[in-house]
């Protein structure tokens, strides 16, 4: 009797070791290659810690290491215990940027160790500056150096901009070396996003340029040598060292950040438009296309509209970032999040925010799909050569047709809430048109343009009066 129950107590646990080599595997694939549809769950619960370090922040920009690791790069975050019973954090954020590293499912939040308080930032002016903070970008990692750019920020309301920076790092202990400036980039901010050319040799870094209330793409270059130094900028057909020539490379309305991943030969841009910081508004997430690093990135197609609400109400929204290390068969894209409640308004010493309202939020988007509905649209809109100037646009919006409609057409223009408020038609055969925008407000709109039932362009602009 006593074989006979050994026996099935071995059967028992070999079935038992076969199921969790089952799901385990299940995991691993999910994690690896899965194809997931819109909101991830996972890695937006991955981003809910409770205590152990960085709690909240935004930002949310990774640099995958070569040996599986993940680096996590935020700006203003939140180390203190989230209360349990409400889910909520102090009002004021305990330091002006993070980095965490990501093995597995597991985070461990970099600091000064060295210090208190919000010296414990790790990239910070030595000695310790009151009036002066680092936001991160982003970074790539060459043999023993993981390298990072920054936005030195002047810390009071006006948060203007005091240059770039590079920090260095040592892989892969991940001690902080320097902390380094750039050459001046003529007002624009570089290293939102790196890609590296082996044929060439030089790392593509992408940047954005306020102009005034929009933020336009450019691209720059450097040897890995002379990174400090000499760097050359794209002026629409040629690389020149002089920054005053360097041209947008998209006439996409971008956030202050966005994403640039290759794909197959393929280039992406994938960025938010600018909600100027309005719960509400920006919530749609776009991907262009070109075949080229530099550009241009054109067919704008929209990818995703953020649903995030806070008592009812959506949450300001802004700087979607692009991981394409997360997934194999889908790309994933990280979006900050800002609370709009009444809170931390009265009394910024007593008052709690809830955590959720500063924490990331992530979305996973098929390739597949990506890659159909983008050149789907590239297609319609290189053959029709449709062009809309000046962006942003006053009173009038003016469109050109390299060649003209075959049929009648109508053209929609919708508010960044997706509701209609202009419509026109347009006969078959014209060259131009003019739009009269003088009764609709200041802010960002899409335009799209329909002929037979079938939309052949969609673009979006912005009015600014």
């Amino acid at each position: 009797m006593g074989d006979r129950n050994a026996l099935l107590l071995r059967l028992c646990c070999q079935i038992m070791r076969i199921i969790c080599i089952f799901f385990l595997l299940t995991f691993i694939v999910t994690l690896s290659g899965a194809q997931v549809y819109q909101k991830d769950s996972l890695y937006t619960e991955l981003f809910r810690p409770l205590t152990g370090g960085w709690t909240a922040g935004d930002g949310t920009i990774s640099i995958p290491l070569p040996d599986g690791r993940i680096l996590w790069l935020f700006g203003d975050s939140y180390l203190d215990d989230v209360r349990t019973s409400d889910t909520t954090l102090p009002c004021l954020f305990q330091v002006r940027n993070v980095v965490m590293v990501q093995e597995g499912l597991k985070f461990r939040t970099l600091l000064d160790s060295s210090q208190t308080g919000v010296q414990r930032t790790l990239f910070r002016d030595y000695p310790w500056s009151d009036t002066t903070l680092y936001w991160p970008g982003s970074g790539f990692v060459e043999k023993d150096t993981i390298y990072i750019f920054l936005g030195k920020i002047k810390n009071d309301a006006s948060i203007a901009n005091l240059g770039d920076y590079l920090a260095k790092m040592h892989y892969p202990d991940l001690k902080l070396l320097s902390i380094s400036p750039l050459p001046d980039f003529n007002k624009i901010n570089f290293g939102v996003s790196v890609l590296f050319d082996s044929a060439s040799g030089y790392y593509y870094a992408y940047g954005v340029r306020p102009n005034w209330i929009v933020f336009e793409p450019y691209i720059g270059r450097f040897k890995l040598d002379h990174i400090l130094d000499r760097w050359e900028y794209y002026t629409g057909s040629e690389w020149s060292t002089d920054t005053a020539k360097a041209q947008k490379i998209s006439d996409g309305a971008m956030c202050a950040a966005y994403g640039v991943v290759k794909r197959n030969n393929t280039y992406y841009m994938i960025s938010q438009d600018n909600g100027f910081l309005t719960p509400g508004a920006g919530r749609h997430l776009y991907a262009y296309r070109s075949s080229s690093p530099t550009g241009p990135f054109i067919g704008q197609q929209l990818l995703y509209t953020i649903e995030d609400k806070w008592k009812g109400e959506y949450l300001t929204t802004y700087n979607a970032m692009p991981h394409s290390e997360i997934y194999r068969d889908s790309l994933s894209i990280g979006y900050n999040v800002n609370g709009n409640d009444s809170t931390c308004k009265k009394d910024i010493w007593t008052e709690r925010l809830n955590a959720d309202c500063y924490r990331p939020k992530f979305v996973a988007i098929p390739w597949s799909i990506i890659e159909s509905i983008t050149k789907k649209v590239n297609s319609i809109s290189d053959e029709m050569g449709i062009s809309l100037y000046p962006n942003p646009a006053n009173r009038t919006l003016k469109l050109a047709f390299s060649n003209s409609l075959m049929r009648d057409g109508e053209i929609f223009i919708f508010d960044a809430s997706g509701h209609l408020v202009f419509q026109k038609d347009v006969p078959a055969g014209i060259w131009e048109a003019d739009l009269d925008l003088k009764l609709l407000s200041t802010g960002s709109y899409f335009l799209e343009i329909s002929s037979e039932g079938k939309t052949v362009q969609k673009s979006q602009f912005i009015i600014a009066k």
